[in-house]
This record gives C-alpha cells, structure tokens and sequence, in this order.
C-alpha cells in the first residue's frame, strides 16, 4: 500500500495521462462548471467531501476547490473513476487527509504523477487501530486536529501563492477561532451527558480522537470501513458490552449501511438513537454540510440520545409553551426535571393560528403555559376562555419593545434577536425555581449553560456579517420579522407587511417593495418557512431581484433539519444571510 511519509511529494508525468484525457472528454464540461465559482487563483482538489470545507474556508474567494469522494460515500476503500484523475490533473495541488485513509491514494499516483500532493494530517499525535499495526485516520472527528490542518493548509498555500497571505492568514485566523469556540462549546455540551452514560457506539468505531478530546469510550463492530466483516461474533461482542455498560442508545452512520447496527440494537434490546456524520460533510441544506455543522449536529445528537429524553422523563413539572421555538429555549433549561410540549405545529405561523381541542387539554393538563407576548398569540383569549386553572406566564418581560409601523402594535418577534432570548431564559429561571425550588440547582446550571451558548452565537454572528458589504445588509422577507435582529447586528429590514396577522399582499405593497429593492441595489430576497412563496415570487419577479435563500422566524425546523433547535435555526439564517448578501 501506497503510505504518504513526507509533507509533499512532486512527481513526473504518466504515459497513461494522454488515454485518460481522451477518455475523461464527456466529465470536461461538468468539471468545468464545478469550478467556475472559484474564478482565478488555485485550483485545489481534495480527497474527500470533510477536507473540501476545510479547505474552501481558508481559500475563500482565492480559488477553487473539488473533492473526489462524493458525499454520502465512505473514503476508505472507494474506487476513483477516469473523472477523478482528470480532478487531480487539472489541480494546481491534491490534499489529502493520510493516516492511511485514502487507501486508493495509490491509483490516482499511478495515473497523475504531475500534481503535488499534501498531507494535512502532519503533526496530528495518531491512535493506533487495536490489534493493526495502523493508525486511526479520522483525526478531523477533534476539532484541535482540524487547527493543526488548517495551520498546515495555511503553510502550503502562502508557499504556492505569497500574494495571497494576507487573505489566507486572515480566513485562517477566523477559522481557527470558529474551530476554538466548537471546542468550548463541545466541552459544554457534553457536560449535559452522565459520565457513566458517555459511551460511543457506531458502526465503525470512527470517534477515538473526539472521545480522547472530550472523555467518552468509543465502540464499533470492527475498527474501521475497510476492516468491514460484520460477523455474529462482532455483533455478540458489541451487544453484551452495550448490555453491562448500560448504554442508553446506539448511532448509525450516514456512509455505512444501518443494518449492520440494527442488529446489535435487536440482539442488545438498545435502541438507535441518532444518526451522525464521520467520514462526509451533509448534503446541501441538511444543517452539516460544513465541518462545523456537522460537528454541531453529531454533538446534540449525542447530548439527545445519551442524557435521556425530555419527552420520556415522566416526572417533574410537565410545560406547554405556545410555539416552537419557545418549546425548544425552555427544554434547555428543564432537562429531564420535566416534559415541555407546544401548540403551533412546526411549519405552521403562531400569528392567527386556530386552536382545536387537544391544544385546550394541553394547557389544561400543564403546570404553565409559557407565552411569547408582545401580542403574538392573538388567540390566547380563546385558551383562556376554556382553560381557567393554568398559570400563563409572558416570558418576554423585560425586553424593550420595537414598535409596528403605522400601528399601536409592538413586533412580538424579539426571539430573533439572542440578546432578547437571554431576557427569556432569565425570565424562564426566575420561574422555574419558584415552581420547583428542589430543581434550583439544575435549572441554574442549565441555564448558564445556555446562556453561554447564546453569547457564543451572539458573537459568532458578530462576526459572520463582517463578511457581508454594509450597503447589502437589507433583509427583505414576506413578514418584516427581523427588526430586533437588525437593530443588533447592523440590517436595514422590509417586508411585504407588517405582520403575518396583516397579511395583505396587494399590488401596492408588492410595488412598493420591488421599486425599493431595486434602488437599494439588494442583492437578494428571502423567503420563510411559515409564509406561502408565491408572496415574495411576486416581488423578485417585478424586481429582477432573485429569491436566494429560505430562513426559518415562526418556528425551528423539522428534526432532522439542521434548523430544529433555535440556536442552530439562527445559525442557518445567518449563513443563509451571508451567502445571500456577501
């Protein structure tokens, strides 16, 4: 096998590389489009879909990036096609992450002999495999592993184009940062995790360097995808161990077929608890499509699926909150000391929203009801009219208002500012414990907890709209939500109307908003997950302005989603943002 020892090789033409050219003509166009977006600068090829984000964050707009192995598919033992020598040919460097995990780097040396190939891993300190005498390759599974590529990456590519350090240096610096603040916020996280519950079981046992980082064990059916076997004696082995150690779920992996670890669920009783992400970014729009995304996801999936359930406590108090959002911010807080449930079903708007009779008998059967205020929940009056025995509590109090256009109204969306969200959760806390004062201690701590999480997403923020010109910072969507948002962090906001309980949309308010996009130069338009589309279609079509993102303001997103906790649902409109205006 072909093992990378040095931190690049250069190599010489192959005789073959003439035949490949030929054969690789129909992949040239596709190729040719995919690399279009990076413009001038370095054309970079990488071996996998999770060293393609890292990469592109440190290149930024300075080049091109490609990856050989598709999403979806493991590294270990896939089989380049003609398509992927002509990606390494064409590529000004090949990086690739080592530790022995291309094992078919071997193939792409034998046909593309002219382009140099890096290894990112160099200075990683490597786990060996048990009973092999190899390493662990998934070193990127610890966030401090990536700052090591990322100050290898950063190395190379100031060699290979000094004029571009000053913009290397800088994405790298704020990547690095990124990377520390997913570290801090790891190790908070995993607090929420029983220590005796801090047991990792996939497939392949792909999460050493993330359990050496953050104190779990880590299990697999065998060591690694191209060890794959799968036997009875695998499958017994890891069913009685998760049976003794009292393992409260198991995780499959998007790259291995889920099979093999049903049957250790079916054999253990242990149920599967979560999907995570090892060896391949998401796909587009799945909320992990970065490497910081899927980080975040494999980290809540983990806190979900080990520290038990809120839903399935069966004891404490037992909470109903109006919306979606404000079920999510109050499950942080309660933990397993309680169950939380919601009326507004997810995708729905909170505005105008009709109860029907079990969303009666949730409130009814609830300790509190939890409210947003600021008159968004213009149906209270009906709850309160058939439901007279529940405290209703305003968790709102405290924020300073921002007040509708042309109306005595106040804008009831201050959850979509963080700052505001922390006045909830105070307002939640100072609740909670005079309800439960035995709860004070874990409601406190979960609420620091989180807390500190808000400040982390209020800076990232921060940050991120560095990156958009200020004449771009309009918001413009269907219902202007984002008032509270845009007075922190510096956007000018519009909308079709108001607030969806004034939804109009006559011809006036479209020309209107159209005539303004287009003085303002706006670069794009955003559309909401609770409003019908058509809205703003109206609008980009009499604009010329196009609709080039989908942000969530009403409710999280549907599990699964990547938006489905209010933290990662402001994440993604932020990125949204950034990609729609930057």
């Amino acid at each position: 096998m072909f093992k990378k020892k040095s931190f690049w090789l250069n190599l010489s033409f192959a005789l073959v590389l003439s035949l490949l050219l030929a054969a690789c003509g129909s992949d040239e166009t596709a190729q040719e489009q995919d690399g279009e977006a990076g413009g001038d600068g370095l054309t970079i090829t990488t071996s996998f879909s999770v060293l393609g984000d890292i990469v592109a964050q440190v290149i930024g707009d300075r080049g091109s990036v490609e990856y050989i192995v598709p999403v979806g598919e493991e590294p270990h033992e896939y089989e380049p096609v003609p398509s992927d020598f002509q990606k390494v040919s064409d590529a000004d460097v090949f990086y690739v992450n080592g530790l022995d995990l291309e094992e078919w780097l071997e193939k792409i040396v034998e046909n593309v002999t002219d382009t140099e190939i890096i290894t990112l891993s160099n200075g990683v300190t490597a786990i060996p495999l048990e009973d092999d005498d190899e390493d662990d390759p998934h070193a990127w599974l610890s966030p401090k592993n990536v700052i090591i590529y990322v100050e290898n990456l950063l190395e190379d590519l100031i060699e290979r184009d000094p004029e571009g350090e000053d913009i290397y240096t800088a994405n790298a610096e704020a990547f690095i940062s990124e990377l520390n603040e997913l570290d801090a916020w790891i190790e908070e996280q995993v607090q929420q995790i029983p220590e005796e519950h801090r047991v990792i079981v996939v497939s392949e046992n792909a999460f050493k360097y993330f359990g050496a980082d953050y104190g779990f064990l880590t299990e697999g059916i065998w060591e690694i995808n191209s060890h794959e076997e799968g036997t009875p004696q695998q499958f017994a082995r890891l069913a009685e161990l998760v049976r003794e150690r009292n393992v409260p779920g198991l995780f499959v992996e998007t790259t291995v077929d889920n099979r093999y670890m049903e049957t250790v669920s079916n054999e253990s009783g242990v149920p599967i608890v979560g999907e995570v992400y090892t060896d391949a970014i998401g796909e587009a729009g799945s909320g992990a499509d970065t490497y910081i995304g899927m980080m975040r996801h494999n980290v809540q999936v983990f806190v979900d699926g080990l520290s038990g359930s809120v839903a399935t406590s069966g004891e404490g108090l037992n909470i109903t909150t109006s919306f979606s959002v404000l079920g999510d911010i109050i499950a942080q807080i309660i933990g397993d000391r309680g169950t939380v449930d919601y009326i507004v079903p997810v995708g729905e708007e909170p505005h105008e929203y009709e109860p029907v009779p079990s969303d009666f008998q949730k409130v009814s059967d609830a300790d509190v009801f939890y409210v947003n205020g600021l008159d968004l929940e213009e149906w209270l009056e009906k709850i309160v009219s058939n439901v007279t025995d529940t405290d209703i509590v305003t968790v709102s109090g405290g924020v300073t208002p921002i007040p509708l256009e042309d109306d005595d109204e106040d804008d009831p969306h201050a959850w979509l500012s963080p700052k505001n969200v922390i006045i909830y959760v105070e307002n939640i806390l100072n609740d909670l414990i005079e309800r439960d004062p035995q709860g004070e201690s874990v409601y406190t701590a979960n609420a620091e907890a989180y807390i500190a999480e808000l400040e982390e997403l209020d800076a990232w923020i921060q940050e991120q709209v560095q990156q958009i010109p200020e004449e771009h910072r309009v918001i413009v969507v269907s219902e202007n939500a984002f008032k509270y948002f845009g007075a922190d962090y510096g956007f000018h906001t519009e909308g079709i109307w108001e607030i969806n309980s004034h939804e109009e949309g006559t011809p006036q308010q479209f020309a209107r908003l159209a005539e303004l996009v287009q003085e303002r130069n706006v670069p794009g338009l955003f559309v909401e997950t609770t409003v019908d589309n058509r809205y703003m279609e109206t609008v980009s079509n009499e604009s010329g302005v196009p609709i080039v993102g989908e942000v969530y303001t009403d409710a999280i997103g549907e599990a699964g989603s990547g938006a489905d906790t209010y933290i990662d649902m402001m994440r993604h409109n932020v990125q949204v943002f950034v990609d729609g205006l930057s």
